[in-house]
């Protein structure tokens, strides 16, 4: 019995969405490695050769791109709930989650799905299942790639029921989160032996863990952009799926530019009788470094015919790196980043840096992705606050306000930015509290109490100097 035989039988479901076959390939360009592309062969005039043409990897870049721009070291995840907050922050640097998801990022963008799971361990229950010692529960954020998702059902291209698997060690764990007759989550986890295709399985092996509720407790990520592989399916494409001829022809004039190097070099053909006699003494001797890979020898030749010939080629260096800046241009337009967002120079392969305009095409794919992103953060966010509250001593507010702060620096400059805000707070059109709510991460509540407190300090450093002020004479 294999994973997907096991999926059905406990879910009852004969068919199970997959985009395997894209995923697989979407995989390979991701890797940099596409066996039906990357690996050729070529006629000599004698024989076939195995040739391995070079990439310049632009399907991994891509998509680091994209997950730098949406998920780096300015994005914030805020709760209107100072204790819940930091209960929030911490479960997410105990999941290790700014760097986790920022690969996990990355990931879904290349295979066109991913998700993050919220887990709880170590909950203490008793033979009946009952919640008896909550003390050493540990909640924790895991990221789980597209090639071990398997979507069960979805409403409107949401993913309702969904199964991961995972193999480690010779064992295959399955975890399958379903919903029950009351609309709550039941999260059926599974260990087996072997692998997904030959595994060993019975109903003794299933745990059932009840969530207690109708949150699911995964958030699928994919780029925001319609499926046109599959219209009928819940799954994602990849961000460059429609990029495939762009990134087959980037390593193309890549290969060629490099072997532009390689069959180019200075090569000087010497006839054998001036290789081995010198003509000052005429001597037979090898006038010539025999290891010198610049010089190639050549039958003897007829009398009157040049002994000695250059035959360095003129390389095309300028005819490449245009061809190559075009395809660079051509795949950042196709993967949303614009045409101006790939230069190639002398370092390489570099990404632009300058602000970008909100009227870019870049601009508005960002933003984007963003809205999926946004729901996807404040989802995982709200079940990681249920599961603290409902599997753990710790009590969080879960109906707390949460809000996500993005990136925006590369269409902003920031700097710009917060000096006009300092004029618009002593013009009055702007409050401290909005001001610093925005600039330092916190809710309007945390801000404005913030504020009374500097602005009690300042009013008592006042009265305490009016106090010390030496008595005027009279």
């Amino acid at each position: 019995m294999n994973a997907r035989e096991v999926i059905k039988k406990i879910t009852g479901h004969n068919k199970l969405y997959d985009m395997c076959d894209y995923i697989d390939n979407w995989l390979e360009w991701y890797t940099g490695d596409v066996k039906a592309f990357h690996n050729y062969t070529i006629y000599n005039g004698k024989k076939q050769l195995q040739m391995k043409r070079m990439t310049l990897n632009m399907g991994k870049r891509v998509c680091e791109d994209w997950a730098n721009l949406l998920l780096n070291e300015k994005t914030d995840i805020t709760v209107a709930d100072e204790y819940s907050q930091q209960m929030l922050h911490n479960v997410l640097a105990d999941s290790k989650f700014w760097t986790k998801g920022n690969e996990g990022i990355e990931k879904s963008f290349a295979l066109g799905i991913g998700a993050f799971v919220t887990t709880v361990d170590n909950i203490g229950t008793n033979e009946e299942g009952v919640l008896t010692d909550l003390s050493k529960s540990r909640v924790k954020v895991k990221f789980v790639n597209g090639t071990k998702i398997i979507p069960l059902t979805f409403e409107d291209d949401e993913i309702t029921e969904c199964a991961f698997v995972n193999v480690n060690s010779g064992k295959t764990y399955l975890s399958i989160h379903l919903k029950n007759e009351q609309g709550n989550y039941e999260i059926h986890n599974i260990t087996c032996d072997g692998d997904v295709d030959n595994l060993s399985f019975s109903d003794e092996d299933v745990e059932v863990f009840d969530t207690q509720s109708p949150l699911p407790w995964y958030q699928i990520v994919k780029p925001n952009v319609a499926n046109n592989v599959d219209i009928n399916s819940p799954l994602g494409v990849s961000v460059f799926a429609n990029a495939i001829d762009n990134l087959k022809e980037v390593d193309l004039v890549w290969d060629s530019y490099a072997n532009e190097f390689v069959l180019g070099r200075k090569r000087i053909f010497v006839n054998a009788q001036d290789w081995a006699i010198d003509s000052r003494t005429g001597e037979e001797h090898d006038v010539f470094d025999s290891n010198d890979v610049v010089i190639y020898v050549l039958p003897e030749a007829e009398d009157g015919k040049q002994l000695i010939t250059d035959q360095t080629q003129t390389l095309r260096v300028a005819d490449h790196i245009a061809a190559l800046q075009n395809q660079l241009n051509l795949l950042g337009y196709k993967c949303g980043l614009g045409t101006e967002h790939y230069k190639f120079d002398s370092a390489g392969v570099a990404t632009a840096t300058q602000i970008i305009s909100v009227n870019s095409e870049m601009f508005r794919n960002l933003k984007k992705h963003e809205i999926l992103l946004n729901d996807v953060l404040i989802g995982m966010s709200r079940s990681v606050l249920y599961a603290l509250n409902t599997f753990t001593p710790y009590k969080v507010n879960m109906e707390a306000e949460i809000t996500i702060k993005f990136d925006d620096s590369i269409i902003v400059d920031e700097t710009t930015e917060r000096t006009q805000d300092i004029v618009d707070v002593n013009l009055g059109v702007l409050s401290k509290a909005e001001y610093r709510a925005k600039w330092y991460n916190e809710d309007l509540g945390t801000a404005q109490r913030a504020i009374d407190e500097i602005d009690s300090f300042s009013i008592a450093d006042e009265e305490t100097t009016y106090m010390e002020q030496e008595p005027a004479e009279v």
